[in-house]
């Protein structure tokens, strides 16, 4: 259960940092541990737990933090790791007249 554990704490980081393209990978490993829970203990299953109950919350959190900074045109502002604010466009690069 020491993998289940260290994967779920690799995930943690991944959402702290924002590396969120890791977490397919994690998440697919994940997957595949989950066939070794029906041998864990009740104890190892409640440490389990509290990391997936953590993960789910730190996934919440920047779902949160992620909707309102994309506005209704399309644009982005947010800041970078250096404080600055980062603002961009993810709307179409041509724009349709009638």
């Amino acid at each position: 259960m020491h993998d289940a554990r260290a994967l779920l704490e690799k995930t943690r980081e991944a959402i702290v940092i924002g590396q969120f393209d890791r977490l397919k990978n994690l998440i697919d490993a994940t997957d595949d541990l989950l066939s070794q829970l029906p041998g864990a203990t009740a104890e190892e299953l409640a440490a389990i737990r509290s990391c997936a109950a953590r993960n789910q919350g730190l996934i919440r959190a920047a779902l949160a933090g992620l909707r309102p900074s994309a506005s209704l045109d399309g644009s982005f502002s947010g800041y970078g790791t250096d404080g600055r604010r980062i603002a961009g466009s993810t709307g179409p690069a041509i724009e349709r007249r009638a």
